[in-house]
C-alpha cells in the first residue's frame, strides 16, 4: 500500500473555487479501482490550505491515477493554476516493510 498527502495553500480569493472543485472531484478518484481512500480537508484555522490524504493498493494504482483523465483535468488544470504552495508526500505502510 502507498499513500499521499497533498498540502495545498489558494491564492487570495481562491479557496471557495478550489474547496468546490475537490468535492466535485472526490468521488471520482474514490471510483477508481486502485484507489483505497480519498479525503479532503480544509484547515480549521486558515481556509486558504487544504490537505488530501489518499491511498492507494500499490505504486501502480497510485500511477493510473496521476495519469487519469480527471487528475490532468482537475488537479493539474483547475486546482494547479489556482495555488500559491503544493506540497506533496509520498509515503510507503510500515505493513509493507
Amino acid at each position: 500500500m502507498v499513500a499521499l498527502t497533498a498540502h495545498y495553500r489558494c491564492r487570495d480569493g481562491c479557496s471557495e473555487r478550489v474547496s468546490e472543485v475537490l468535492t466535485s472531484y472526490a468521488p471520482l478518484v474514490r471510483s477508481e479501482p486502485g484507489c483505497l481512500l480519498f479525503l479532503a480537508y480544509r484547515h480549521a484555522e486558515d481556509l486558504n490550505e487544504f490537505t488530501l490524504v489518499e491511498e492507494y493498493l500499490n505504486e501502480d494504482a497510485l500511477e493510473a491515477h496521476m495519469s487519469s483523465k480527471h487528475f490532468k483535468d482537475v488537479i493539474q488544470k483547475q486546482i494547479v493554476p489556482l495555488l500559491e504552495l503544493r506540497e506533496r508526500t509520498l509515503l510507503i505502510s510500515l505493513n509493507e516493510l
